[in-house]
């Protein structure tokens, strides 16, 4: 999708994603924690994994099955006292929050892992032109790492509403010690250099972040 349209989206299965930044040494909610203590730099350099987000944020993920099933649970959501009693008490602790409505793309399969471990979130922000320009190159990338194995791909996400020709690519890995094995042995590898190589030429930047599931997240 290109940056100057917002078309209708039936048929997709937008996702939400949620980030809030608590403030520190309080207690946080949500679904994954930030394993990282560093804090989020943004850098015009066009391929640099960016440092993660405040070790006190939260990314969350939930599933709609179209628009109009979103708006309903946010309708009950509000009238919910059971969830007012929980969650107004805790906003004097959050300092901000960025929500976006992504679609699983086509190609893409959403999967859940067999056993606990820890997860990658890679954010992609690509050049204006939509998956019509850059699309099959960013495939083959993806894939280029799928096939080598050390890595499940959980799913990949274009974002619909927020920052527009945006890609969430979420990884899991059995430890970060595996992944980061992973990663030399793809850095190695010829096939993957040459379709990482044609990809980046759409690339305008990248952000990594290692998200660790919090006790009562679906993907413990």
């Amino acid at each position: 999708m290109s940056e100057e349209t917002n078309k209708s989206t039936k048929g997709h299965v937008p996702f939400k994603r949620a980030r809030r930044w608590a403030r520190e040494g309080r207690e946080q909610t949500g679904r994954c924690r930030h394993a990282s203590r560093h804090q989020r730099r943004r850098s015009r350099r066009r391929v640099l994994p960016q440092p993660a987000s405040a070790r006190s944020s939260v990314a969350a993920l939930f599933p709609a099955d179209n628009f109009a099933h979103r708006t309903e649970v946010r309708k009950a959501v509000a009238k919910d006292k059971e969830w007012q009693q929980s969650v107004v008490p805790n906003l004097a602790l959050i300092d901000e929050q960025e929500t976006e409505i992504t679609y699983l793309v086509p190609w893409s399969k959403l999967e859940k892992p067999a056993k606990e471990g820890v997860y990658e979130l890679v954010i992609f922000q690509m050049k204006p032109g939509g998956p019509a320009l850059w699309g099959d190159a960013f495939k083959r990338a993806i894939n280029a790492h799928v096939d080598l194995g050390y890595s499940k791909l959980v799913g990949v996400f274009h974002t619909e509403y927020g920052a527009l020709n945006r890609v969430h690519v979420l990884w899991w890995n059995e430890s970060a010690d595996s992944r980061a094995a992973g990663r030399h042995q793809s850095h190695e590898d010829p096939r993957v250099v040459a379709a990482v190589r044609e990809s980046v030429n759409y690339l305008v930047s990248q952000q990594n972040t290692l998200l660790i599931p919090t006790s009562f997240s679906p993907l413990k």
